[in-house]
């Protein structure tokens, strides 16, 4: 049984029920008080169906709003993984093959506090309590853009790395921040998403920052 309501978020939704479960048992103790020993229709019928029902109900939508949480903090936790995993790898090649003191320092920093946030989002699913596994390797599609990095002709390596960097940033920012608004996130969860979303955003304003100077040395 799977109960979707557009109108109402789940908490919400939960609470109805719970409030119709009370107003049940209230009413079948009422009909209990009123009628005596004397047959007791509504309260018989209270307690034997609706009461049993609403409970059930309550259950079942409570069990899959928990499954929907951890479904979307195993997403979140996934692909912020992903991402930074991705981050570091990029950069360690840039700190290899890139000529240009801006960029090889930039790529020292993304290592820096990638790392760290990593750090940070593996304490903060231990802490969530809901079982999450992080990835500790790249997915098939960014593997393939570390490969072009390496293969990339060394003239157009920067240009190469500062783009797959501008696009992996604005990708992770959109992840962190629909995590961070969106409503029944894992609270643990959501602090890190906005804790971690202004250096995030500093590291796309760095890659543009970079990119401008490079165009106006290439441009000179």
């Amino acid at each position: 049984l799977s109960v979707k309501c557009s109108w109402l978020a789940p908490c919400e939704f939960r609470s109805i029920i719970a409030r119709l479960l009370d107003l049940a048992r209230w009413n079948a103790q009422a009909a209990q008080a009123v009628y005596g020993g004397n047959r007791q229709p509504l309260g018989d019928y209270l307690m034997k169906f609706i009461i049993p029902a609403m409970a059930a109900l309550l259950a079942t939508t409570s069990i899959a709003h928990a499954a929907d949480v951890r479904g979307d903090a195993q997403d979140f936790v996934k692909n912020a993984s992903i991402g930074g995993i991705f981050e570091i790898e990029s950069s360690k090649i840039a700190l290899q093959r890139s000529q240009d003191a801006e960029v090889k320092t930039f790529a020292q920093k993304m290592i820096d506090e990638h790392r760290a946030a990593a750090a940070k989002l593996k304490a903060a699913s231990k802490e969530s309590g809901l079982k999450l596994v992080l990835n500790t390797t790249l997915d098939k599609e960014h593997q393939e853009k570390i490969s072009e990095l390496k293969k990339v002709d060394a003239k157009d390596f920067d240009d190469k790395y500062l783009d797959a960097q501008k696009e992996a940033h604005e990708k992770t920012v959109d992840i962190f921040e629909d995590y961070a608004e969106k409503d029944d996130t894992n609270p643990v969860l959501k602090t890190f998403a906005n804790n971690t979303l202004p250096t995030l955003k500093a590291h796309e304003d760095k890659v543009e920052g970079i990119e401008d100077h490079e165009d106006h040395k290439d441009n000179h």
